[in-house]
């Protein structure tokens, strides 16, 4: 017998791999009545990195502040039409770390994550994300690869 599905994690960050895996997991989250929560999570290793001055840390954080609305705000546009109606949730730091650790906090059930988000380069060098979350988190995770558009 499996365990109920009560609650569903989607890492979002407003690429269309995300946007895809809100739309499965919205779609699970209908199946099961599970409450879906979108995660936003501010990777504020970056800025640590680009050793900025005081004003251009400010220039980015508002840049960031409205990415994150935008990815948010795409995310629960795909959710909406299958009538879930998700709440949201914001962290800073590092995105892998931050979403294992989102998910123990809040015994979630169930991560459903893109397989490709905004950094392409950054995870031929670091690692996926999505991977990382797979092989730490304390619940099954999906990994939803986007199809394909054929031309």
């Amino acid at each position: 017998m499996t365990e109920p599905l009560d609650t569903i994690l989607v890492p979002v960050d407003g690429s269309d791999g995300a946007n895809a895996a809100a739309r499965r997991a919205a779609s699970l989250a209908k199946q099961t009545g599970a409450h879906l929560t979108l995660l936003y999570v501010y990777d504020s290793t970056e800025i640590a990195a680009l050793g900025l001055m005081k004003r251009e840390i400010e220039d980015v954080v508002e840049i960031e502040k409205r990415a994150r609305q935008t990815a948010l705000d795409a995310a629960t546009s795909v959710v909406a039409p299958l009538g879930i109606a998700a709440g949201h949730a914001v962290r800073t730091g590092n995105p892998a770390e931050e979403i294992v650790a989102y998910a123990s906090e809040h015994d979630v059930d169930l991560i459903v994550i893109g397989s490709r988000g905004r950094g392409r380069m950054k995870a031929l060098l670091l690692g996926s994300v999505s991977h990382r979350v797979a092989e730490h988190a304390p619940c099954p995770v999906l990994i939803h690869r986007a199809s394909k558009k054929s031309s």
